[in-house]
């Protein structure tokens, strides 16, 4: 049975709110949707925020070709949901969350079968993780449609590099499916770090003893912070801070640059993040800001900057989910970072794209 459209405009926007709480998805990112018939699903749109959603926003797309009336965009991913509901009649409830452990998890480009008998009712068989692609192409709904036409009894999949789709029976199914995936994977994460639940401090103590850095901080950061407040001027961005986030601690004491490992990073934050000493001067700190949206200070954590302090806080947020899946695949011998040209092609297609979003 499907929803009528009231019922499932009613469900999407709770469960918006819901995942955003319980920190499965944040801001305009992941997406929802609900079967309304066999040939039809209403879906959030893009680049809307969760807490501002309303029945007259969301889309109806068909099924069989992706398509939609009015001016409202659906979310970008509709071709990614159209495949869940065109192989998998019994789903009703659809659910793609950026959470960082299972997208952590979803570096390795590994299924899982390896998990508790308790989760098998929620998830099925196992844990698939579909092959990767370029989110929100064509050949990312081909993929993850192949991936679904394959394993028609999972209900969880790992988008590699990406994220998390969640195939339910309803919108509570998708969330139990969401949430005992990342369970999962905090806890197969939680096996390199010593912890029966991986955590941000596990994993630094786990990569700082791989790497034989001193596991001290320089808190030393009044006169860099005097000096970052006399860069911001001279950058494209109108807001910054430093965070001294403990895996951006960790990681600034590598003393190297940062390659994306998940495509929001390379979205969000830029495609290479340099680290610069303690005692660079103004100039050099813009040179290391550059085009991107951060750069780590040695020893002391990471500058995020914006056009806005809720957008440089999502910087922080994307850059420390990023050091996540780093830390996860170092750990496990297995870094493979996203490649060069995705990695700037997403960048220069997201920047183009949120610009616009800006100017209206």
């Amino acid at each position: 049975m499907s929803y009528s459209y009231e019922e499932a405009a009613e469900l999407i926007m709770e469960a918006g709110m819901e995942l955003v709480k319980k920190g499965l998805i944040s801001r305009t990112w992941g997406n929802i949707s609900a079967r309304l018939s066999d040939t039809e699903f209403l879906i959030t749109p893009s680049g809307q925020a969760y807490d501002s959603l309303t029945p007259e926003k969301l889309v109806v797309v068909k099924i069989k070709d992706c398509s939609y009336q009015g001016q409202i965009r659906p979310s970008s991913e509709k071709g990614v949901h159209a495949e869940a509901y065109r192989y998998r009649p019994d789903v009703k409830f659809v659910v793609h969350t950026h959470q960082t452990y299972a997208t952590a998890l979803s570096v390795l480009g590994e299924d899982v079968t390896d998990f508790d008998e308790m989760y098998r009712d929620v998830l099925g068989d196992k844990i698939v993780c579909g092959q990767y692609a370029i989110s929100s192409t064509k050949r990312l709904m081909k993929k993850m449609g192949k991936a679904i036409q394959n394993n028609l009894t999972s209900n969880g999949f790992l988008m590699r590099y990406h994220g998390v789709l969640c195939l339910g029976r309803d919108d509570r199914h998708a969330f139990a499916i969401s949430e005992a995936m990342e369970e999962i994977s905090r806890s197969i994460i939680g096996k390199t770090t010593g912890e029966q639940q991986a955590s941000p401090e596990g994993l630094c103590a786990a990569y700082e003893r791989r790497h034989g850095v001193d596991s001290t901080e320089n808190r030393s950061t009044e006169a860099m912070r005097k000096r970052l407040e006399e860069m911001i001027p001279s950058t494209q961005w109108s807001c910054g801070f430093l965070s001294e986030h403990p895996m951006l601690c960790t990681y600034s004491k590598m003393g190297r640059k940062l390659r994306p490992m998940i495509d929001d990073m390379a979205q969000i934050v830029g495609t290479e993040i340099f680290t610069v000493t303690s005692d660079a001067s103004v100039e050099k700190l813009s040179h290391a800001l550059g085009e991107q949206n951060a750069f780590f200070i040695q020893g002391m954590g990471a500058f995020c900057a914006a056009s806005s302090e809720d957008d440089a806080r999502a910087v922080e947020q994307v850059l420390e989910k990023d050091l996540v899946c780093e830390m996860y695949a170092t750990l496990m011998g297995r870094r493979h970072p996203l490649g060069r040209m995705d990695a700037y092609f997403q960048r220069n297609v997201y920047l183009k794209k949120y610009s616009k979003q800006m100017s209206r």
